[in-house]
């Protein structure tokens, strides 16, 4: 996965509280990698960090045991 650094640059200082984290901008293009349907990386960066866009929340063995 490669996104281009310099168009990022402003949108990371002006939303960093949305980039990092199991839910930020960057859980939300790994996502979208291991589902295999980005194909501009750093525009979806850029809209997740923008949007405040949450990557997915997965559900762990143990959880989806307590639930069936």
């Amino acid at each position: 996965m490669r996104i281009n650094p310099q168009p990022c640059l402003g949108v990371v200082k002006k939303y960093w509280n949305n980039v990092s984290g199991a839910t930020g901008a960057i859980a939300k293009v790994k996502d979208a990698f291991a589902e295999d349907w980005c194909d501009n990386p750093t525009g979806l960066f850029i809209n997740s960090c923008k949007s405040g866009a949450k990557g997915k929340n997965t559900v762990t063995a143990d959880v989806n045991a307590w639930f069936q």
